[in-house]
């Protein structure tokens, strides 16, 4: 494995106690002082929280269709290489016009 797998591995395995423990204290808190309508939009975050955190290659695959159906993979982009070599060699028949 390479060092950036390896960090990955530790931080994923250091963080999702911490954030479970977040999250209830958090919970707590807002249960005792009885705001019980931030409780529910604390909910909704600690849920999207969690599956990031314990789910991170199926949130990577949600999050990247996401991207590609809002920003959209199908770009066309232009071909550099082509670029490149209609700068370099601007007519390519009179090269191989010579050549024969």
């Amino acid at each position: 494995m390479n060092w950036g797998q390896n960090l990955f591995n530790l931080f994923s395995t250091n963080v999702q106690p911490l954030v479970l423990m977040a999250i209830a204290a958090i919970g707590v808190y807002l249960g005792f002082k009885r705001e019980f309508t931030k409780m529910v939009g604390f909910l909704v975050v600690a849920l999207v929280a969690v599956g990031l955190v314990f789910n991170t290659a199926g949130s990577k695959d949600v999050l990247l269709k996401i991207f590609n159906t809002v920003i959209g993979a199908r770009m066309v982009m232009p071909d550099l290489n082509i670029i490149y070599a209609r700068m370099v060699i601007p007519d390519m028949s009179m090269v191989f016009n010579n050549l024969l």
